[in-house]
């Protein structure tokens, strides 16, 4: 189960589309932060079946255990939607996104990878 019982309800209440068998969760806060997921209801209409379906392959390392604490988050900070959580590999991604692009690019490059890590 993903990030346990709190995680797996939280999961459940978050906007779908696809109302076919697989059902795609399209929350914001897990698109935004790359994860794209489905799931699959039994004969009884319960969640038998959760799918990472697509995840972010810019963020070396980025895995199950980032949709755990970006679950997490969500589950302690809440799910405001003025306020885009994140999990710390994405953080530090784009912090040194921006370190890295500062040297080679015009400021409003930096200025935008800045404004993506606040929102």
């Amino acid at each position: 189960m993903v990030g346990g019982q709190e995680a797996w309800d939280l999961l459940k209440k978050m906007e779908e589309s696809s109302p076919n068998s697989a059902r795609q969760i399209s929350h914001r806060q897990l698109v935004a932060n790359g994860f794209d997921l489905c799931y699959r209801k039994d004969a009884s209409g319960k969640i038998s079946v959760l799918e990472i379906t697509g995840m972010t392959n810019l963020i070396p390392g980025y895995g199950l255990q980032d949709l755990k604490e970006l679950l997490a988050l969500l589950l302690t900070k809440g799910d405001d939607e003025r306020v885009l959580q994140r999990p710390t590999k994405a953080i530090n991604w784009f912090q040194s996104e921006a370190k890295r692009l500062s040297g080679k690019s015009s400021p409003s490059i930096v200025i935008f990878f800045l404004f993506l890590l606040s929102h």
